[in-house]
């Protein structure tokens, strides 16, 4: 009998293994694609760091193939090597409503999750499995707005006496979303992030009305040709 192969995005847990063995069924996670033939990236990835104070909302904007999920993966890869704590969307566990998928009271949990566009109250006590893929995403991005709040900020001050926020970090946001309901999840997860007291969102998305829902701070814009820019802003925090 030819054995039977599943591809996952993490690395299964061990009862995940236990039964896979048991069926027969091999389990392969996937290598994540970190494109670093694009000398950009890194760039990227450093003038990006220099501007992430906490409440910090950025956006890298390009087509396709332009690098900016190499960039992300090179910014990712530069807070680690700074001790800066990281947190991303996830997939939520199917089993898990998303009313306790995040932490707090019931007022907080609320919070978190019509930040992440999930406000619809018929889906707060129904198991993930049973949410439309857009749903599962808004879950996971209220889960990741959830852990940042949550983090702990182990180094209050970096070398220039600047607090150095955790990032949150969002490749090919809202792509499961119709355009409509991924800018306005776009513009409540900034929102929600301007709020947080040591947090920052940097957003990886190929559509430029998605980003400027978001009134970024930082606007990196990539080309398929290499060149790239950065601009910023002054911070702005809503009223």
């Amino acid at each position: 009998m030819s054995r039977r192969t599943v591809h996952l995005d993490a690395p299964p847990s061990e009862a995940a293994r236990a039964a896979a063995a048991m069926f027969g069924v091999e389990l392969r996670v996937r290598r994540a694609r970190t494109p670093t033939a694009r000398p950009q990236a890194r760039a990227i990835a450093r003038a990006l760091h220099r501007t992430l104070a906490p409440g910090t909302v950025a956006a890298l904007v390009g087509p396709s193939g332009s690098g900016k999920s190499a960039a992300l993966h090179a910014l990712r890869t530069l807070a680690h090597t700074h001790a800066r704590p990281v947190v991303e969307p996830r997939a939520p566990r199917p089993g898990v409503a998303p009313i306790d998928a995040v932490r707090g009271d019931l007022a907080r949990r609320l919070r978190t999750l019509t930040g992440a566009g999930l406000a619809d109250a018929t889906a707060f006590a129904r198991p993930a499995r049973t949410l439309s893929d857009g749903e599962r995403w808004r879950l996971a991005l209220a889960i990741a707005l959830d852990r940042a709040e949550r983090a702990p900020d182990p180094r209050p001050r970096n070398a220039a006496n600047v607090r150095t926020p955790v990032l949150l970090l969002a490749d090919e946001f809202g792509a499961t979303l119709d355009p409509v309901t991924a800018r306005t999840v776009a513009a409540l997860a900034a929102r929600r992030v301007r709020t947080l007291p040591h947090a920052a969102i940097v957003v990886a998305t190929g559509r430029d009305a998605l980003a400027g829902a978001m009134r970024p701070d930082v606007l990196v814009r990539l080309e398929l040709d290499g060149r790239w820019r950065i601009d910023t802003r002054q911070p702005g925090r809503d009223a």
